[in-house]
């Protein structure tokens, strides 16, 4: 294991390791809330995030995507723990263009007696240009009250990872609303990990007891979710997760806030995934884990 330390510095947090350092900069935004983080998992960059906005912004989650064996960022692959806050408003989410990850945050506050985060917009950048762009990419948020219609305080402004990191997760202060917003930033890395999804070859467990027979790759429905399924299979998993929220009744339901929209029912590809997809994907889920030591090149015969 890798022994870490804490340094607290001017606001900023480094967590130094003998391979790798993050840089976790303080939440912007009001002065309130409690202190919460919801990371990306190893080898993965923040390429977006998921929101529930009314007149200000309620709660905030990270979206990430995991980095081919190319060194190329895939789709939205996963999500980070949500940041706790209130439930109200509506889902959204603000995700980066193709190939490109969060580089940095434009935050904007507004409040009387509470301040909280009003709207976001994402920096987003190549991880291997090494450049900011002078404009977020997009802004979600509540809507704007003019200054000279409501005593507000109010404060904006760009929060960049530095030089050698893109962000890999966020930081929040949050009670009902989320107060400020932040970024958790992290090293670049050029291709992922062992462990990551791939192509496996038949017969050699080099990727440890998990590895996948010729032909098949982990699922990754969730960040600890090794069953070896189809590329397809892979492919249409990713895009349910990442529609995750907006198949999800916005006013919850019977089963709560993970309640479906009509047509839609939970994946259950592991307890508590609560992921809303069609009725013939869970049961391909349900197929693909009956057959999960079969297709483990270190165990079984390969089933198809």
């Amino acid at each position: 294991m890798i022994s870490k330390f804490n340094l607290c510095l001017f606001g900023i947090i480094f967590i130094v390791g003998s391979v790798k350092a993050e840089i976790i900069l303080p939440p912007q935004g009001g002065p309130g809330g409690d202190y919460l983080e919801s990371r990306c998992k190893e080898s993965s960059y923040l390429v977006g995030i998921n929101l529930r906005i009314g007149d200000d912004i309620d709660q905030a989650q990270a979206v990430c995507s995991s980095i081919s064996m190319e060194g190329k960022l895939q789709n939205p692959t996963s999500f980070g723990q949500p940041l706790l806050g209130g439930e109200g408003g509506s889902p959204q989410s603000i995700i980066c263009p193709k190939d490109k990850a969060v580089k940095g945050l434009h935050i904007e506050s507004e409040g009387e007696e509470t301040v909280i985060v009003n709207s976001i917009g994402l920096y987003c950048s190549s991880p291997t240009a090494g450049e900011t762009p002078e404009k977020p990419f997009g802004s979600l948020g509540g809507p704007y009250i003019p200054k000279d219609r409501v005593e507000s305080n109010r404060s904006w402004g760009p929060q960049i990872c530095p030089e050698g990191t893109v962000a890999v997760g966020i930081t929040s202060r949050s009670g009902i609303w989320l107060d400020a917003i932040g970024l958790i930033c992290g090293p670049i890395h050029s291709i992922p990990s062992l462990g990551e999804a791939g192509p496996r070859t038949e017969n050699n467990c080099s990727y440890g007891p998990d590895t996948c027979v010729q032909g098949f790759v982990w699922r990754e429905a969730g960040s600890n979710d090794h069953v070896c399924v189809t590329p397809q299979v892979r492919d249409q998993t990713r895009a349910d997760n990442a529609q995750a929220n907006a198949r999800r009744s916005p006013n919850g339901g019977l089963y709560g806030p993970d309640t479906c929209l009509s047509g839609y029912v939970w994946r259950e590809a592991f307890p508590g995934d609560h992921v809303c997809v069609t009725p013939e994907t869970r049961t391909q889920a349900a197929e693909d884990n009956t057959h999960a030591s079969a297709r483990d090149a270190c165990k079984g015969t390969v089933v198809r």
